[in-house]
């Protein structure tokens, strides 16, 4: 015997109750689902017409774009261990060292 049927079978006005009270908990939820779907759509819209459009990125792009933005410190560090290389003076090579740059 089921939950729904031993409730119905002591208080039938009880389940319907209970059901008119989760009809009207849902409709609740999906009315604020719409709202806060409408305002978020209307600040991004605002949001959207106060900056230039991008277009779509892929995923990778953006970590390429980042390694162009590094690659001074990159050509700056490579020569910088070469010439340690080559004259015989490197001692260690330090990968995202937290005391970098003190």
């Amino acid at each position: 015997m089921s939950g729904r049927a031993r409730c119905e079978s002591g208080a039938g006005s009880n389940v319907a109750d209970l059901e008119a009270l989760a009809e009207a908990a849902r409709a609740h939820r999906d009315t604020a689902g719409e709202l806060a779907d409408a305002a978020a759509n209307q600040a991004g819209q605002t949001a959207a017409a106060s900056r230039p459009r991008r277009r779509p990125m892929a995923p990778a792009e953006g970590e390429r774009n980042a390694v162009v933005g590094y690659l001074g410190q990159y050509e700056l560090a490579a020569a910088r261990t070469l010439a340690a290389l080559r004259e015989g003076t490197l001692v260690s090579v330090r990968v995202a060292d937290v005391r970098a740059g003190k």
